[in-house]
């Protein structure tokens, strides 16, 4: 999450946009009004993530060079406020706080207002500056793509693909051990031998919320012969292949 408010002011400024706190849209309670409220933010936080990884409502809501979108322009849209009344910015900053991927980066500009990206997992190009470039592999020891067993049969043949995405996506470790970039719920992980790839001229990227990205060779795909091992994770054992 990257605030990058530039003033003490701007505490003042949420309480001035959003009227009181009990006005932001964002109610808490107890038993079912708050399964309710989760159920909510969950929702929400989906719709965001379509907006602003996949250009979702693109007519009504422009999305700049590097992949930001005003807050305003997405609460004033009325596709989406019709879905979501009473969203309001104060909301939305909360559902980016509480998102537990870290997917969303939300700044404020001065004389502009607030704005939102995807940290990464874009299907639409932009200039994603808020990438780190990686050019030393010992810094990752452990690069890692999850994935199911119905995929696996394709996978240890074709190698990894970008899917209609910008970028394969990797974890610097196994679902307990990160914020984002596998899925609690993936049967295999596949490890990546980093160093030779970079050998080979591919390029990594380290994301905001830490998920290792690359755009693979000119097809878009890690080939097998990078592929470190490949394990089953539950229960945790060994995957033999052959390239």
């Amino acid at each position: 999450y990257n605030e990058n408010k530039g003033s003490s002011s701007h505490s003042e400024d949420k309480r001035n946009r959003s009227g009181e706190r009990g006005r932001d849209g964002y109610h808490g309670g107890g038993g079912g009004g708050a399964r309710q409220n989760h159920q909510r933010v969950q929702v929400i936080g989906k719709e965001l993530v379509r907006i602003v990884r996949h250009g979702k409502y693109n007519q009504q809501i422009q999305m700049d060079a590097e992949g930001y979108v005003f807050v305003n322009d997405i609460l004033t849209c009325k596709r989406f406020y019709d879905q979501f009344p009473g969203v309001n910015e104060l909301y939305i900053e909360k559902i980016v706080e509480s998102n537990d991927k870290k997917r969303f980066e939300l700044k404020f500009e001065e004389g502009v207002g607030w704005k939102i990206k995807a940290a990464q997992g874009h299907t639409v190009k932009i200039e994603n500056r808020s990438l780190r470039p990686i050019t030393n592999p010992a810094e990752f020891p452990v690069v890692i793509h999850g994935t199911y067993w119905e995929n696996w049969e394709f996978i240890k043949v074709n190698g990894l693909n970008r899917m209609g995405r910008n970028h394969i996506h990797f974890a610097p470790g196994l679902p307990n051990e990160v914020v984002s970039g596998m899925r609690k719920s993936c049967e295999v992980a596949i490890y990546i031998n980093m160093t030779q790839a970079l050998k080979d001229g591919f390029k990594f990227f380290q994301s905001s919320n830490q998920v290792i990205l690359t755009e693979g060779d000119e097809k878009g795909r890690i080939h097998p012969k990078y592929f470190l091992k490949v394990v089953q994770l539950y229960p945790r054992k060994g995957i033999k292949f052959e390239i």
